[in-house]
């Protein structure tokens, strides 16, 4: 988490300074980042959700038959 204090801004500026070479200019605003964050935060939960619940529900004697 630590990390993204200092990748967000970074890539803010990044992406200003690309976007200002081009003959038309476009609005880049922060909040895509931080949508784009939650995104893949809401995406990264429900994957691991969805195999946690896979696991927990899975029977026991079937994986160790399986080995």
């Amino acid at each position: 988490m630590e990390f993204n204090l200092f990748a967000w801004p970074a890539a803010y500026w990044l992406m200003r300074q690309w976007l200002q070479g081009f003959a038309y200019r476009v609005a880049f605003d922060p909040l895509l980042l931080l949508l784009a964050g939650l995104l893949t935060l809401a995406v990264a939960l429900l994957a691991a959700g969805w195999h946690s619940v896979r696991a927990a529900a899975a029977n026991p004697v079937e994986s160790i038959r399986m080995e």
